[in-house]
């Protein structure tokens, strides 16, 4: 008790200092973006408007970046007249274009009179020091009346969160000019911007509509408005500019152009709805006191009784960290608080189900190599099973090979032959287990799996096809690497069929495994070499296909007689069937090449890529002017293995 006691405190001391360091902070950073993603209200009640430069109104424009300065001066213009309360442009102009264009956009400013335009913040160092300075627009707009401040908005990790400078910020200009005053003094420490909602949640038009808005917008829908024109561009990698990750590129894996990420700054201060970290010491008293909660609550184990106070624990902090957030505008990381408690509950459990389990544990280190977890949990369940021999059941075998990858080896390093090899084995092992399967064994690039054995799995055709179907996806990923390496696609093939088996522990005294042995396990592996007549990526048998009842799609391919069987297969793949498919294999069964070759042709017509129709085709150009077998059942033999 006491060494667990001990330990507990020390973990919460350690987490107490790491939660006062930068590398915990860009942890804790994970826990605002998400507060903020869930208590945004999503659309911004606000009197900006965001003018894009996007991509309709380059291809309106038909002009390349940059545009004439005379534009923009004819935009000033346009919104003036329209009654726009703020105009700024999120837009550098630090360097002369044309003496007629910078003219034009000096005068629209000088009439305006209410522009502010967008600063820079220039880096330099000597080797011992380093200096800012901030590069202002040109002399002759500012000469015109236009307010200046930085746009850029500083990184908080690799994301943006808080506020700027506000002395001399872009935020800072626009508010002035609209006669709104905001004293950074009432700001807080290191404030955090409160975002109203993801990219495009404010008001928004397209440049080129803002340029003409008699055409494009109600009357009066710049009145009284501060309008911020900038970059809004749903990829910008060919131009490098103004797009930048917020909290919610967690969320939509998408960035935020910087005009957006200025109006969140903006409409922030406006409304004084910044966010505040609570003060260093405040999340230590906090911590402290959640350590002394968690110790009393954990004391006396109980899984049942721990389970509960978890969660109440946890759950209480995360909902107090959310209406802090919420309704007060201060944010709690607790990603440290929670932490700590489930390393109190976690270390507090952990002694008495080593101890209950020790003798679990030997046999799961024992065996643990070289059978599945299910063949381990049954172990532990039932130790009188292990043993030699086995038991006579139903399953659903599952062989696939990749095709081409021995040459392809041939021509990488034996390290990135394994290093390949691994990516692609542990893929499809972990498919295989996803979808409730036993995992038999891989032979080279080869997996063998079935399902329902050792547990029982009244879905199994389902399971086996599902998992053949993500296994052909997860391919995408390795391609993905060979072409990284600038080496050929692989493509894989994979057979199911459903019948009985064998199922059990197989080998010497010494040494065994859990496998399948029998008739059903040499018809499956020969269907995944079929795949190769068909073109196909996936073959099952007519015994998978009935027990899947009609939940997959299913495309009849052929009978067919593999190589040492007497009696014919019938064959499916797992995609939807062209119409005529079922009707032309009926009339090639019945020696009605005509019928049967219409058919596929129409077939074929609808895709001209099908190989089932070029392979019947060619099957049915071969079959006329031959007398008919006597026992001909319409059933191909396959003499590959």
């Amino acid at each position: 008790m006491i060494l667990r006691l001990g330990l507990g405190l020390l973990a919460w001391v350690v987490l107490g200092v790491l939660a006062l360091t930068p590398w915990w902070e860009r942890i804790e950073e994970n826990n605002f973006d998400w507060l903020t993603i869930m208590t945004s209200p999503g659309t911004a009640d606000s009197p900006i408007t965001i003018v894009g430069i996007d991509e309709p109104s380059f291809a309106e424009f038909q002009r390349q970046w940059p545009w004439p300065r005379s534009m923009h001066g004819a935009l000033i213009d346009r919104l003036k007249e329209e009654g726009a309360k703020v105009i700024a442009l999120d837009v550098l102009f630090l360097e002369p274009s044309t003496p007629q264009a910078d003219t034009a956009l000096a005068d629209a400013i000088r009439r305006a009179g209410n522009v502010v335009l967008a600063a820079e913040w220039e880096q330099r160092s000597d080797g011992y020091i380093d200096q800012q300075r901030e590069i202002l627009p040109l002399r002759s707009l500012l000469d015109a009346g236009a307010a200046t401040g930085v746009a850029k908005v500083p990184l908080s990790g690799a994301c943006i969160r808080r506020f700027p400078a506000f002395d001399n910020a872009f935020g800072r200009a626009v508010l002035d000019t609209a006669g709104i005053h905001v004293d950074p003094a009432q700001l807080p420490r290191q404030p955090m911007i409160r975002y109203a909602g993801p990219a495009k949640s404010f008001s928004y038009v397209s440049y080129y509509q803002a340029l003409n808005p008699k055409e494009f917008l109600p009357r009066g829908f710049f009145k009284d408005r501060i309008v911020l024109v900038g970059m809004v561009l749903d990829n910008a990698s060919q131009l490098g500019i103004d797009l930048y990750c917020t909290p919610y590129a967690w969320q939509n894996r998408r960035f935020m152009p910087g005009v957006e990420i200025n109006a969140n700054v903006i409409d922030a201060a406006m409304h004084k709805r910044v966010i505040a970290e609570l003060d260093p010491m405040l999340k230590l008293a906090l911590l402290a006191l959640l350590a002394l909660a968690s110790f009393c609550a954990f004391r006396r184990w109980s899984p049942a009784r721990a389970g509960l106070l978890l969660a109440l624990l946890a759950g209480g902090t995360a909902g107090a960290s959310w209406a802090l957030f919420a309704f007060a505008n201060r944010w709690w990381p607790v990603f440290a608080p929670l932490a700590g408690i489930f390393v109190t509950w976690l270390g507090s459990g952990a002694a008495a189900f080593l101890e209950e389990r020790r003798k679990r544990a030997e046999v799961r280190r024992a065996f643990g190599h070289y059978v599945s977890p299910a063949v381990i949990e049954q172990m532990l369940a039932q130790p009188e099973r292990l043993r030699l021999g086995g038991e006579r059941r139903e399953v659903t075998l599952l062989f696939s090979d990749l095709a081409g990858f021995t040459s392809i080896s041939e021509k990488l390093d034996p390290e990135e032959v394994a290093e390949i090899m691994n990516f692609y084995l542990t893929e499809m092992g972990a498919i295989v287990i996803g979808q409730n399967g036993t995992l038999d064994k891989f032979i080279g690039d080869a997996v063998m799996a079935f399902w329902n054995a050792p547990l029982d799995d009244p879905d199994h055709a389902l399971h086996a096809c599902e998992a053949a179907l993500k296994m052909q996806q997860a391919m995408r990923a390795v391609n993905d690497a060979l072409r990284r390496k600038g080496m050929a696609e692989l493509s894989m093939r994979i057979g199911v069929h459903t019948g009985m088996a064998v199922v059990g522990n197989m080998g010497s005294t010494e040494r065994f495994d859990y496998t399948a042995i029998g008739d059903s396990v040499n018809l499956a592996a020969r269907l995944e070499g079929a795949n190769k007549v068909y073109g196909t990526g996936i073959l099952v048998s007519g015994a998978t296909a009935d027990a899947l009842r009609g939940r997959l799609p299913l495309r009849h391919m052929d009978r067919v007689r593999l190589k040492g069987k007497s009696e014919a297969v019938e064959v499916y793949t797992l995609e939807e069937a062209p119409e005529g498919n079922d009707a032309a294999i009926a009339a090639w069964r019945t020696r009605a090449w005509d019928e049967s070759e219409r058919l596929w042709r129409k077939v074929l017509e609808a895709n001209p890529s099908d190989s089932l129709a070029s392979l019947y085709l060619e099957r049915i150009e071969g079959g006329r002017g031959q007398a008919p077998e006597e026992d001909w059942d319409g059933a191909f033999t396959l003499d590959a293995k």
